[in-house]
């Protein structure tokens, strides 16, 4: 029987086309069609395409095979960010054309500006040219040019100092530079968002309960009942199959004025810590699959509650590192752990297991964490639905409200968490 295969970009879904030039195997929405073939994408489009062209170029096979080389090392895909709170310092440009005395000079120009996040060329160059563009060393983009007609060529900035160079190549040439320049790039927001938040230093008496919320509903109704009964508003993560499956309770946190972050689409593992202990990526986890999970679970947010998310996530099975935390910051999306020992472990089902624990000692743990360390500026994680059949977490839920209530504290979202200025 053949192995099903799954889309290297959406692990989960099924696929049965194949990319023709890395021959990895892609769902519908990943199929592009060029020349007619089918491609996971333009970075191996274009391979395809640049060793078509370099096939050709016998005179300069070893500057070929050289060029090819530099293709195939790592080539990231920035995602753009917007554009908000974000400021530039720009250095001096550099304009540089190169030429070989050999060769007839040949008409080439090149106008560049900033816009946002990204460096725009403008090109003029006669028809059928190769043009490349490296940045910091290494080969971002290339394509070639039909026509003699103005190309523009947009190149995303990464943060710090950006060395980007174009070139322009053609068959029997050397390689020209035709434009060069550096620019130094900073985002304060992105900045910000890649700094994930486990608790905040604060003096004040102020906690911040979170629920994640996966794939279960039983209890859901009774957690919603009892936070409105003590007015307390928190902050839930949410994932898309959650909200999915149930709909009418995402209704209803939005109605009870709880905040809601961001769980994925279909709570994937992230890393090996499952597998082997290590914080390392998945191979199958990269910047695509963590927007594509991000986006689509506010898309579905947005459609039930006319609203987005607020930016926060928190990654599932809290599986992540600076890498993923990153990717995520591009999506527009700050992480949200929890705080040293506020988890509460309310999930654990197996009774046999040495974290199961009761509810009297779940409530205890917390009390316990607060005289040992105090609770202020901590964030406790609870999670929506449970597979426990007694010892049901939410029947203590109104006694943690009320204890810490008794010992001073107020309860808050982790936005007011974030933002608020509480220390005096």
């Amino acid at each position: 029987m053949k192995k099903k295969q799954f889309c290297k970009y959406h692990p989960q879904r099924a696929a049965h086309r194949k990319c023709y030039y890395c021959k990895q195997p892609i769902c519908a929405e990943c199929q592009h069609h060029y020349e007619k073939h089918i491609f996971c994408g333009r970075k191996c489009y274009y391979q395809w395409k640049i060793e078509q062209l370099f096939s050709r170029l016998k005179p300069h096979k070893q500057l070929a095979w050289f060029i090819l080389i530099l293709l195939f090392s790592d080539i990231f895909i920035i995602l753009l960010l917007k554009p908000e709170n974000q400021t530039l310092q720009q250095e001096k440009f550099t304009n540089k054309i190169v030429q070989d005395s050999s060769v007839e000079t040949i008409p080439l120009k090149s106008d560049e500006f900033v816009s946002g996040n990204e460096i725009v060329f403008k090109v003029s160059a006669p028809a059928n040219r190769l043009l490349a563009v490296t940045r910091n060393g290494q080969f971002i983009k290339t394509m070639i040019n039909p026509h003699a007609l103005e190309t523009e060529i947009k190149v995303p900035l990464i943060l710090g100092q950006n060395i980007v160079k174009l070139f322009t190549y053609s068959e029997g040439e050397k390689p020209r530079l035709l434009d060069s320049l550096s620019i130094n790039y900073f985002s304060k927001r992105l900045k910000f968002l890649e700094q994930p938040v486990y608790s905040v230093k604060t003096k004040k008496k102020v906690v911040a309960l979170t629920f994640d919320g996966g794939s279960l509903d039983r209890g859901v109704i009774s957690i919603l009942d009892t936070l409105k009964k003590y007015d307390v508003k928190c902050t839930m993560f949410l994932t898309g199959n959650f909200m999915r499956h149930y709909p009418q309770l995402v209704k209803r946190i939005v109605a009870d004025g709880h905040e809601t972050g961001n769980h994925s689409y279909s709570h994937p593992h992230l890393t090996q810590l499952e597998i082997n202990g290590s914080n390392k990526t998945l191979d199958n986890v990269n910047a695509t699959l963590i927007e594509n999970q991000l986006s689509k679970s506010d898309s579905i947010f947005y459609r039930l509650s006319g609203r987005h998310f607020a930016p926060l996530w928190r990654a599932p099975y809290g599986e992540f590192n600076s890498e993923i935390i990153r990717w995520a910051a591009l999506a527009g999306y700050k992480h949200i752990g929890w705080s040293d020992k506020c988890d509460t472990w309310d999930w654990v089902a197996d009774t046999t297991s040495n974290i199961y624990r009761k509810n009297i000692e779940i409530l205890a743990r917390l009390l316990m964490v607060d005289d040992k360390y105090g609770l202020n500026g901590k964030i406790i994680l609870m999670h929506l639905g449970t597979e426990r059949k007694t010892e049901i977490p939410y029947e203590i839920l109104g006694a943690i409200i009320r204890k810490l209530r008794e010992r001073g504290y107020r309860f808050v979202t982790v936005s007011e968490l974030i933002n608020a200025k509480f220390n005096e």
